[in-house]
């Protein structure tokens, strides 16, 4: 129900065919969030990974501290339909699962030419978006220019070693599920 509601906040809606395929997609990732999660717990607690009441209270005042008050994240918990003690529940799993995969994960490694070959990707949507635009289309609209490629590697590198670290994170949940 929450995936649900998160995605109905998000746009999406669930009326008429399109709606019913939306929501049984939906429905089905909610399905593969759960068993993943179970395996991942389930791989974790076996090699005695634990965590500590101070661990879950620390990442607790973390995300309090991204709040301006301690009402807005309690008005936040309830709009998202969170207890206290359900929201830390939901800590020491999330926590759980990370140190499992932390051990799982190896560092992962960009090189100059991934960067170049992404940096390249991006600039040819860029072009192509931009030939695409008629006068008409950019009237009124300040559109902002193509960042060298040094003004975003920093990003680029940090996007490149996420999507590796998720297929590492995705072989991973699928050896265990196999």
């Amino acid at each position: 129900d929450q995936l649900i509601a998160s995605s109905e906040q998000q746009g999406m809606v669930f009326e008429g065919e399109e709606g019913e395929a939306a929501m049984e997609q939906v429905e089905q990732q909610a399905i593969d969030t759960l068993i993943n999660e179970k395996v991942l717990v389930q791989q974790a607690l076996a090699q005695g990974i634990e965590i500590s009441d101070e661990d879950i209270e620390s990442q607790l005042e973390e995300t309090k501290a991204s709040f301006p008050s301690e009402d807005e994240f309690e008005a936040a918990l309830e709009q998202s339909g969170f207890t206290l003690d359900g929201y830390k529940d939901i800590l020491s799993k999330d926590l759980l699962i990370n140190t499992y995969l932390d051990g799982e994960i190896d560092e992962v490694n960009v090189t100059e030419d991934e960067l170049t070959d992404y940096y390249d990707q991006y600039k040819a949507q860029y072009e192509a978006q931009m030939e695409g635009m008629s006068e008409s289309d950019l009237e009124g609209q300040e559109i902002p220019p193509l960042p060298d490629f040094e003004e975003i590697k920093g990003d680029i590198e940090a996007q490149i070693r996420q999507q590796k670290e998720q297929q590492q994170v995705g072989e991973t949940i699928q050896e265990l599920v196999e």
